[in-house]
């Protein structure tokens, strides 16, 4: 099967969620035999190499980039004020991009298309307009509830009211476009669910991000640091609100209890107008070279959650690891865990404060916690076993 991927940034490094889901899929179709070829965008946030892809992707795909200006522009977002389109929609069309992908689908004549994500939606026509090959969307979120928790949890009264109209208009498109394609590949069961209460009818397959268990080495205990750790895209609205809510409701508890413990926050992107290191026992380190290493290093993981959707691929790797987490029900809820048996999962900041003070003084407590947790990763996330599944699934349902 020819298969192309068509993605709004550029997959590499794989260092985020939607990265590394993308990255999940390439490698996995290449190495079950298929053909792929990737075109992404080249934005200003997420640039490819200047000094060309690395090896390691040339051998799983063809690899196309086309330059776009996905930059907020005041202008251009007031005017769309007086439109009905979503804002944060419109910065990702691209008439250069549109041409360039209508020309590489005439090139290559693909079996199947595969549209990382509702933002690359609005090129369904351009597409439709030059193949007959199945459309096929890869839901990484259900992209309107995303704008629905940020403006539930926004304190400014403009902020919050500019969220809602984000929501409204990007919940009307999601919902106008759901049955457009030939299928749709949530990365949930519960965006799958969500999807069929919008109304969608077409064929649906969950495909969560999977991960090569034997790849995660367990760092023993003992070399640990007196550390909590994140590790998430510092630039992305739903972790720089969590961050500042964990740091102000539940950090000062927990530094009582252990007045030498610090935690450590770790990503990419930190926003210049944010400064969570104003906090005491805090160490913001930016971008780490090896996720890996520095989940491994931490005593036990948090993710803080409010607002977002989708899978949150951070848990998963920390599972991996046989590292003890503690998470909001949003953030843990992409995932097939129980809270008590693979994680803790705590919505209120008194509660996940106590949780994660739990875990610190009963080391037994938490590295069962991490046992059960990389248990369910093997038998739920094996990244080959979800692609060879997918594939299974085309092939049925796509041929039918």
């Amino acid at each position: 099967m020819k298969i192309l991927q068509v993605c709004k940034k550029f997959p590499w490094p794989a260092r985020d969620g939607e990265s590394i889901a993308i990255q999940h899929l390439t490698k996995g179709f290449a190495r079950s035999g298929q053909e792929v070829a990737v075109l992404a965008m080249n934005t200003p946030k997420h640039q490819g190499p200047e000094d060309g892809l690395p090896e390691e992707l040339k051998e799983y795909a063809d690899w196309f980039v086309i330059d776009v200006d996905t930059r907020v522009k005041p202008v251009n977002a007031f005017f769309n004020l007086f439109s009905s389109a979503a804002y944060n929609l419109e910065r990702f069309y691209s008439r250069e991009f549109r041409s360039g992908l209508q020309q590489i689908i005439q090139e290559r004549e693909f079996d199947l298309i595969q549209l990382e994500g509702l933002y690359l939606a609005p090129y369904f026509r351009a597409i439709r307009a030059v193949t007959d090959a199945p459309i096929v969307m890869r839901s990484h979120n259900v992209e309107f509830e995303i704008w629905e928790r940020l403006a539930a949890g926004e304190s400014n009264v403009l902020k919050r009211r500019y969220f809602q109209l984000l929501a409204s208009r990007m919940r009307k498109f999601e919902t106008l476009v759901l049955d457009s394609f030939a299928a749709i590949v949530p990365i949930s069961p519960k965006d799958q669910d969500r999807f069929r209460e919008l109304g969608a009818t077409i064929p649906m397959h969950t495909c969560p991000i999977g991960v090569n268990a034997p790849s995660y080495q367990v760092v023993d205990a003992l070399n640990r640091m007196d550390a909590i750790g994140f590790l998430g895209a510092l630039d992305w609205m739903p972790n720089r609100e969590g961050i500042d809510w964990f740091l102000e409701k539940a950090w000062p508890r927990i530094r009582r209890e252990f007045p030498k413990l610090r935690f450590r926050l770790a990503g990419r992107n930190m926003p210049l107008d944010w400064d969570p290191g104003r906090h005491e026992g805090v160490e913001v380190l930016g971008e780490v070279d090896d996720a890996k290493q520095f989940l491994s290093e931490q005593r036990l993981a948090i993710v803080p959650l409010l607002s977002g959707s989708g899978m949150r691929f951070k848990i998963i790797e920390s599972l991996a690891l046989e590292r003890a987490v503690v998470a909001t029900s949003v953030a843990a809820e992409g995932i097939q865990c129980k809270s008590g048996q693979h994680l803790m999962i705590a919505d209120d900041p008194a509660q996940f404060a106590n949780s994660i003070i739990e875990l610190l003084r009963n080391a037994g407590r938490a590295a069962d916690l991490g046992k059960q947790g990389a248990a369910l990763v093997r038998q739920h996330y094996d990244a080959d076993q979800l692609v060879f599944d997918l594939l299974g699934f085309y092939n049925k349902t796509l041929s039918a």
